[in-house]
């Protein structure tokens, strides 16, 4: 069989893998923007046919309106249960039933539960609330979430105390973590005895000199580097120094 058929093959192994149960659906939830790296940076035809499946199934009138709120908040904003509970000032257990439900109905969707599409979402611009109710209306969809929004609950949770949160805002205003590195030019850049430079250089087919050695010598060579090296002088003295290398 050609490469077109285990192209089809392997894409139906891999949506199997998520679609044939509301298992595989939670996890393609939790792996949403994994699969959607895969699709629109790897060109990934199996990873485009699940995200394409799943916002297909999300765009339907199956769920309730705190049904697609917490698929939203949980798999989209990634806000936890407690935090998302503390949002729309619910239960956490009202969530995590929502949760399983909405899961249920996906799976039921992508196995040819007939519903009814939803209008195609307005275009307008919500506050926080708006949004949230929009999405539960129907209005607005589960799996994206404006720019704006999205930065208004990253603001809402680092004022809960969300560390992950606060970091996220500190680089958009500074910048990612520059980190520095504090070794000593020794430490980055080891020492060679004369020993072994020598043995470097019969492999290098290279001459070491040092600086009373290359007035003398040097006419007519090829300097091709320079080694930082250790010796000891008259007195006992341990010295470095870089010395350049001729061939």
């Amino acid at each position: 069989m050609g490469s077109g058929s285990n192209v089809q093959s392997k894409a139906e192994v891999i949506e199997n893998s998520y679609l044939r149960d509301s298992y595989g659906i939670e996890r393609l939830l939790k792996s949403v923007f994994e699969i959607a790296e895969r699709s629109r940076y790897k060109f990934d035809p199996s990873a485009t046919t699940l995200i394409t499946d799943l916002e297909m199934a999300l765009d339907t009138d199956i769920f309730t309106p705190i049904e697609r709120q917490t698929i939203t908040l949980i798999y989209y904003a990634q806000l936890n249960y407690r935090q998302a509970a503390k949002l729309m000032e619910v239960k956490t257990h009202v969530l995590i039933d929502a949760t399983e439900e909405a899961i249920e109905k996906i799976a039921a969707v992508l196995m040819g539960y007939k519903t009814k599409e939803l209008p195609v979402y307005p275009r307008v611009k919500y506050t926080p609330a708006e949004w949230l109710s929009a999405v539960g209306d129907g209005k607005a969809a589960i799996y994206h979430i404006p720019a704006d929004i999205n930065t208004e609950l990253l603001h809402w949770l680092a004022e809960n105390g969300d560390e992950l949160a606060e970091e996220t805002l500190r680089q958009r205003e500074e910048g990612p973590p520059v980190f520095i590195d504090e070794r000593s030019e020794e430490a980055q850049y080891p020492c060679y005895t004369w020993n072994q430079l020598e043995r470097m250089d019969k492999r290098l087919n290279t001459t070491y000199m040092n600086n009373e050695e290359m007035g003398r010598i040097a006419l007519g060579r090829t300097v091709v580097g320079s080694r930082k090296v250790i010796f000891e002088d008259k007195d006992g003295v341990m010295h470095v120094k870089k010395a350049k290398i001729y061939k």
